[in-house]
């Protein structure tokens, strides 16, 4: 009995009832991976107040953007790469991704922190925390990018539940042990502590990675001498690449710029919204991240039907779970910001409720980006964070002057209507297919 209930909780190669069953691990991980990342914010709030949390998450935010930059697309392609390799039994290819992507994310990371260290040092408004800050967030950078492809290849290798906790549950759980550690042998705490807990918490997640990695190939998989692709993978990695520093700049922008034009008290607040909001999307990035492989498989195969069904489920469940989470927001949102992080940040319920609103609007068109970036569509993927990038951060700098935090949130819903609106656009276009709330409409290709 119990073997039969391991063999239906693993993943076969083929999908089918595994997408049900992941998503129920993922979403229980999710959950738990949210409650921890909570922890952490409201930690890292009270510890550093209003000021010294504004300075973090700059640091952090700017590390992001490095941090994409150095992924040079390669996550995103590693799953699909991955996924193709695995289901064929392509040893030799399998192995090549896994060894070259490595090689390249670690040398443009190291490449992209020695810049990010020169900057903070040389940037004449800095101040002392910035600068220590920064030595930090720097570190993170290769670290992180690594993580986020050692994830991207587990999923590919159908470990969605392994793929996500490292980044969902494992970081942050060790995050939170450090922060109560720390705090307690100090009694207080400032940016640069942070960000050095940050990086050890990464550090110990990517660790673990690397090991689940090792344990999840086959013995054939590490014997296989390992093929390279450079320039196929060039061409399909750039535009990716491209896409997800978008993507990242599209996360962190409005950040970035509340911390140039406005306080570093008000960026505090922002940060709190923006990291509130995060936790809030956590049923929309469990069906993201499961939706990927199968999506790469049945465009693949051209299994139209199917993934019209799929992206039409996946867009209904989004934008109901969207809707229930603005609704309690608007209603017991300055409450809970009050009890949980105190009461010098109940400023942040209303740039959270905002940006919730964003995120329904995504919602409604579903995940068409992800359905571009698993069906060789990367360019159309690049407009679409590009058309998010020029509308959100247009819109934010005078929203942010007029009303601070709260219009950076508003351009949030802007940026997201251009990016969502546009990938169902070139899904519609492309591929004959509706991927929104109100889907299920095929247009058949000769």
């Amino acid at each position: 009995m119990l073997s039969r209930v391991l063999a239906f909780l693993r993943p076969p190669a083929e999908g089918g009832p595994s997408l049900v069953v992941s998503s129920v691990w993922s979403l229980l991980l999710r959950i738990a991976g949210m409650g921890v990342t909570f922890v952490v914010g409201v930690q890292l709030a009270r510890y550093l107040g209003p000021a010294g949390f504004g300075i973090y998450g700059v640091v952090i935010g700017i590390m992001m953007l490095l941090n994409s930059a150095a992924q040079l697309g390669l996550p995103v392609l590693s799953t699909r790469e991955t996924a193709v390799a695995w289901s064929r039994g392509d040893w030799p290819r399998l192995r090549g991704v896994i060894r070259w992507f490595a090689v390249a994310v670690a040398t443009a990371g190291l490449l992209l922190a020695v810049l990010f260290i020169l900057a903070a040092q040389l940037w004449p408004g800095a101040d002392a925390q910035f600068r220590g800050a920064a030595w930090w967030g720097a570190a993170l950078v290769p670290v992180f990018a690594l993580t986020v492809l050692v994830s991207a290849e587990l999923r590919g290798l159908d470990r969605l539940v392994m793929g996500q906790s490292l980044e969902v549950f494992v970081r942050p759980a060790a995050m939170s042990i450090l922060c109560v550690a720390a705090f307690l042998a100090r009694g207080s705490m400032d940016a640069p502590l942070a960000l050095a807990l940050n990086f050890t918490s990464a550090a110990l997640a990517l660790l673990l990675g690397f090991y689940w990695l090792h344990r999840r190939l086959p013995a054939a998989a590490r014997r296989a001498s390992p093929e390279r692709h450079t320039r196929e993978w060039r061409r399909a990695g750039l535009p990716l690449a491209l896409s997800e520093i978008l993507r990242q700049l599209e996360g962190t922008y409005a950040l970035l710029i509340v911390g140039a034009l406005a306080t570093a008290a008000e960026t505090g607040l922002f940060r709190v919204a923006s990291s509130c909001a995060l936790v809030v999307a956590t049923p929309l990035s469990v069906l993201h991240v499961v939706l990927a492989p199968t999506l790469a498989r049945l465009h693949k195969d051209r299994d139209r039907e199917k993934l019209a069904r799929l992206l039409t489920m996946a867009a209904r469940i989004m934008l109901a779970a969207s809707a229930g989470a603005l609704l309690f927001l608007a209603v017991a949102g300055h409450w809970l910001i009050s009890l949980m992080f105190g009461p010098q940040y109940a400023g942040s319920s209303l740039p959270l409720v905002v940006l919730v609103a964003a995120q329904g609007v995504g919602a409604f068109f579903g995940v068409g980006f992800v359905l571009l970036a698993m069906g060789d569509s990367e360019r159309q993927l690049s407009l679409c964070y590009l058309a998010s990038v020029i509308v959100g951060a247009t819109a934010a700098v005078p929203l942010t002057l007029a009303w601070g935090a709260v219009g950076a949130a508003a351009a949030a819903v802007a940026g997201g209507l251009a990016n969502n609106g546009l990938a169902w656009y070139f899904v519609r276009r492309r591929m004959g297919l509706d991927c929104s709330a109100l889907g299920l409409a095929i247009r058949r290709h000769p």
